[in-house]
């Protein structure tokens, strides 16, 4: 009987492990998902910021086209950036508390 329930608390602890794994797994991939839909954002509003003639040509002669065409670079280069830091925290932090629930249920 109790080899029996030994056998069962062992495939309990891999079940656990292969499911937190798992799950690891999979926010990593919807966060993969959110920072390439992010990078792409990013890349639209590089790409807007250089296109097309003069943003309103009428006011101050033309003048305003400059700041707001460096907003865009800007706000461009902090999503990409916040994104990428964003994912590489996140996946780190998930690493590890999926090291500690495995470690912790082997001991």
């Amino acid at each position: 009987m109790k080899e029996v329930q030994l056998e069962d608390a062992m495939r309990l602890k891999k079940l656990s492990t292969k499911t937190a794994i798992l799950m690891i797994i999979k926010q990593l991939f919807f966060r993969l998902i959110a920072v390439a839909i992010l990078l792409l954002f990013s890349f639209y509003l590089l790409m807007a910021s250089n296109m097309g003639p003069a943003y309103f040509p009428n006011i101050n002669g033309g003048s305003l086209d400059f700041p707001i065409r460096l907003s865009l670079v800007i706000a461009s280069a902090l999503i990409a950036i916040g994104a990428v830091v964003w994912l590489s925290l996140r996946s780190f932090q998930d690493s590890m508390s999926a090291y500690k629930t495995i470690k912790n249920q082997r001991r």
